[in-house]
């Protein structure tokens, strides 16, 4: 509640206002230059906010809010009519709300159903009271809760939404309703619960008309690294920006300065694959020996090489046999393995052959085998598995064959083999 002090402070200021006039609560606004310059008392956010340039921006769907200006405004310059200027207004008090600018007016403790009585001050002069949204300041940027409150409230909080940023929630009664989108929530702030008006499941802060006319920003950060990388979104004519933190060099001092989500990379690389290099506080480096580490000592002729006193030490030779007689197999240590044709002789695996030799890494046939057994009563011909084959052929037999030089037997063949017969009475 205001003060009696307050209270009768704005009463003056609003008799002082309306001298000659018919009575209200409705002001005249000063006839003094520059009267278009009004400044809002919460216009400037205190806390310290990052220097930044270039925002990335993310276009958003404007916001359904809900008001009743429709309702309040009968004609131009009334309460609650649309408005560019102060001078359109028939307070002379033109504000920027959630939806544009409105006219307002001049209060003492209570305004129209979704409004509230706050305190304001216009350039050279003294405080007053005006009229403002209940919701102008509803899911705006902020940094603290003064952000989202007038002058002598603190009902409105600054919910943190973790890297996103902090947005400002609206003091509501648990079961009330919210404007669309939005719905009463109970939340935690500063360990106490209390019930605010915050965006519904699935629904984002977007940047209202107020916010943008007053460039209101929030601090958001990497979350790899939220200490060290924080940046700031704002809200520009083309609505919320992206979080856009400041380009830093990596510095060799244990935090991530560039905010890519590595330390210290690659400032104190000692080319050692058997330690580990990292950076000091105060800029030195620091190098730990690796011990059974598993490495690569550059000899590609060594296998499971490990790291000892921070060395990489190779271990047994590798073993190149790629089981081809037709190579000469050896190791060399940039290249690995080698495997070299050679023209030795070799066994192809067929019976038919003679003579392999290697060529091209290949064993080549030579020519096939004598497969002639001199026996005129077999079929002689030759199997890749079993060489030379001598088969009985009947088709032979009776044949002559084979004269065993006694002139008393006949000689011809029978069953593969030849027969000498007696000649009876010979």
């Amino acid at each position: 509640m205001r003060t009696l002090t307050t209270f009768f402070t704005a009463i003056a200021f609003a008799i002082a206002a309306t001298a000659g006039c018919a009575a209200s609560d409705e002001a005249q606004a000063p006839s003094v230059a520059g009267v278009d310059t009004l400044k809002w008392a919460d216009a400037t956010q205190t806390s310290d906010l990052p220097d930044m340039s270039g925002f990335k921006l993310d276009s958003g769907k404007k916001t359904d809010w809900h008001t009743d200006e429709d309702e309040l405004a009968t004609s131009s310059g009334e309460f609650g009519a649309p408005c560019a200027q102060n001078s359109e207004c028939l307070s002379g008090f033109c504000i920027p709300n959630e939806d544009g600018k409105i006219c307002t007016k001049t209060c003492i403790t209570d305004c129209e159903e979704g409004y509230n009585c706050e305190q304001t001050t216009w350039t050279g002069g003294d405080p007053l009271y005006l009229c403002f949204s209940r919701y102008a300041r509803l899911c705006n940027p902020c940094t603290q809760h003064a952000d989202c409150n007038g002058v002598e409230s603190i009902i409105n909080k600054c919910l943190d939404s973790g890297p996103e940023g902090k947005f400002c929630g609206i003091a509501c009664v648990s079961g009330a309703t919210c404007p669309v989108f939005y719905q009463c929530t109970e939340v935690m702030v500063d360990g106490v619960a209390v019930n605010q008006c915050v965006p519904a499941k699935g629904a984002l802060c977007k940047c209202n008309n107020r916010a943008k006319e007053l460039g209101l920003a929030t601090v958001c950060y990497n979350p790899a690294s939220p200490s060290t990388c924080k940046g700031a979104r704002t809200c520009t004519a083309d609505g919320l920006s992206a979080c856009v933190i400041p380009a830093k060099p990596e510095k060799c001092n244990g935090l991530d300065d560039n905010c890519n989500g590595e330390t210290d990379e690659g400032l104190c690389d000692d080319g050692n694959p058997c330690t580990t290099d990292s950076c000091n506080t105060d800029g030195s480096c620091k190098h730990k020996q690796l011990e059974g580490t598993p490495c690569d000592d550059g000899n590609a002729c060594t296998t499971v090489d490990k790291c000892a006193a921070g060395k990489c030490v190779g271990g047994a030779l590798k073993l190149c046999d790629d089981d081809n007689a037709c190579t000469d197999d050896k190791c060399d240590p940039a290249g690995g393995c080698l495997f070299t044709s050679n023209k030795d002789l070799c066994d192809d695996g067929n019976q038919c052959t003679t003579a392999d030799k290697c060529s091209e890494k290949k064993c080549v046939g030579g020519p096939p085998p004598n497969c002639n057994d001199n026996n005129p009563c077999t079929s002689d011909s030759c199997d890749t598995e079993k060489g030379c084959m001598h088969k009985a052929d009947t088709k032979k037999d009776g044949v002559t064959c084979t004269d065993d030089g006694n002139a008393c037997t006949v000689d011809k063949c029978q069953n593969g083999q030849c027969k000498h017969v007696a000649i009876p009475g010979c």
